[in-house]
């Protein structure tokens, strides 16, 4: 049992799973651990575009934050693939808010989420582009 329990419990609960600034690295961490248990879930999220990763498919791109443990010295990316028939035309490093389905994916041998893409709009920038990743 891990305290991301509960966190998916409430995820499983909702009609759509809608990440915000606050509850993004628990929701983050649930969806990472149990992927399965949300597939069929519609989510919302917010991220920049990443396609630097040579496991990526043509249609596939991490839609992906900075998140920061201690310091900005330690960020780094963490996202979702996101599955989307007109990947190639988005931009690197485009910000944008996606809408879709929670599919699933084999990643180095292991489950991982997969958002099926079913809308998106461009959006700008947070001001505090971070995910803040505690102890608590």
């Amino acid at each position: 049992e891990t305290p991301y329990k509960k966190v998916l419990n409430e995820m499983k609960k909702k009609p759509i799973i809608i990440f915000d600034e606050k509850n993004y690295a628990g929701y983050l961490s649930a969806l990472e651990l149990y992927p399965k248990e949300l597939q069929g879930k519609k989510i919302r999220i917010k991220g920049f575009v990443f396609k630097d990763d040579p496991e990526l498919k043509k249609d596939e791109f991490i839609l992906s934050r900075f998140t920061v443990s201690c310091c900005t010295a330690d960020a780094s990316v963490v996202g979702v693939i996101t599955k989307y028939h007109q990947a190639p035309i988005l931009k690197a490093d485009e910000w944008i808010e996606v809408e879709g389905t929670i599919s699933t994916t084999k990643l180095f041998g292991y489950d991982s989420p997969l958002i099926e893409l079913e809308t998106y709009r461009k959006t700008q920038k947070p001001k505090d582009p971070y995910i803040y990743f505690s102890e608590n």
